[in-house]
């Protein structure tokens, strides 16, 4: 019998993205956004009485409004956006579609089962297998917004107390969140808190008002399989574009971002280092990022891991790189100065510059020093990294 299995490949996979929240939480905003880092192909279906209009100076896509949100009309405008070729399609908001089954379930119940909405279910879970069915089958990323159950709470704050919104559950059919492959909920703050993420990369994490670049880096993650661009490539590439790819400026403008640390940012690899880093500068990352996306450009290219050119005799790898920040910051801390620290490893390795260290030399530095390194962390309470 012919093997009809074939290797797992997603470059082909289209992404299901979900957002809900409370009123105002951003839903349509942040949509648009992701949808603009994913593709400059839009179109939305907007049940919101053209609310989405609103926002047609800060995004190009295509809208048509759905006046009657049955679930019919629901899989009319989604094979539409099929037909027409729309890489990617905006449902807002999904959850006028819920409210019209419902209100279709509660008339058949009272039509055909004396009230027995239960019974009624009967006929309404084929429609809704139906919808669910067209999404599934749109050839193209879907991104769904669905309004949240809200209910009002209290804080105290100074002694007094607040009223505070707290958003419950999406207003869509239970285990609508299967279908998705992100689901996100939006706070008043605009912040996204994922609920499920099928990438393994965003799961119960926060992200600071989902923006274009984040639509891209899920792009990027569907075409090719690697992880994300790196914030030290982010870093690097803002850096770039900021001193015009002026070597001797970069340079510079990297020595400047560095200057409290015990090494440059070649040998930066310490994840906490790194973001701390860009902590510092991602307000201007993140606005470089938006204003120089262009959908239809979008270069594929991903970083997965990080080596470090040095001489033609070999490469750092990650874990070259950490042992070269444990060197110096064991030499940084002997000599009582980040310079003289380098100096000393430079003296040690017969170079006058970091970037000439090679594999071999490195390795002969660390072997001589390793058991003095651990001791020295011991010390300062730091912990091994090998």
């Amino acid at each position: 019998m012919k093997n009809i299995f074939k290797k797992a490949d997603k470059s082909k996979a289209k992404l299901r993205l979900a957002l809900f929240g409370i009123s105002g939480s951003g839903k349509t905003f942040t949509a648009l956004s992701i949808a603009t880092g994913m593709s400059n192909n839009i179109a939305l279906v907007d049940t919101e009485r053209s609310s989405a209009a609103k926002y047609a100076d800060r995004f190009e896509f295509d809208t048509v409004d759905l006046e009657q949100p049955t679930v019919e009309n629901y899989i009319k405008m989604i094979e539409a956006a099929g037909v027409a070729g729309y890489e990617v399609l905006i449902l807002d908001s999904m959850s006028h579609g819920w409210k019209e089954l419902l209100d279709a379930v509660n008339k058949i119940a009272r039509a055909k089962f004396q009230g027995n909405t239960w019974a009624a279910w009967s006929e309404g879970t084929p429609l809704q297998n139906k919808f669910i069915d067209a999404l599934l089958k749109f050839n193209g990323h879907v991104i769904a917004t669905m309004r949240s159950k809200t209910e009002w709470s209290t804080s105290q704050e100074n002694g007094k107390t607040t009223p505070v919104r707290v958003g419950l559950a999406p207003e869509q059919g239970k285990g609508i969140e299967y279908e998705f492959d992100m689901l996100i909920e939006m706070s008043e703050e605009h912040n996204g808190f994922v609920l499920k993420d099928r990438t393994g990369k965003y799961q119960d994490k926060i992200i600071e008002k989902p923006n274009a670049q984040f639509g891209k880096d899920l792009s990027d993650w569907l075409k090719d399989g690697k992880l994300i661009k790196t914030k030290k490539q982010r870093i690097s590439d803002w850096v770039d574009a900021e001193c015009n790819n002026d070597a001797k400026a970069i340079n510079a403008k990297l020595n400047d971002l560095t200057a409290t640390m015990y090494f440059d940012f070649e040998s930066l690899v310490n994840v906490q280092h790194i973001d701390r880093l860009f902590e510092k500068c991602e307000d201007d990352i993140v606005k470089f990022e938006e204003s120089s996306i262009k959908p239809e450009k979008i270069n594929a290219e991903v970083i997965e891991t990080e080596k470090y050119d040095t001489t033609p005799s070999g490469k750092w790898t990650d874990e070259d790189a950490v042992k070269f920040e444990r060197l110096m910051e064991y030499f940084s801390a002997k000599n009582n100065d980040i310079d003289a620290g380098r100096e000393a490893i430079l003296k040690e390795c017969a170079v006058d510059d970091v970037r000439k260290i090679d594999v071999a030399a490195l390795y002969s530095l660390w072997e001589k020093y390793e058991s003095e390194v651990d001791e020295f962390e011991k010390q300062a309470g730091g912990a091994k990294v090998d």
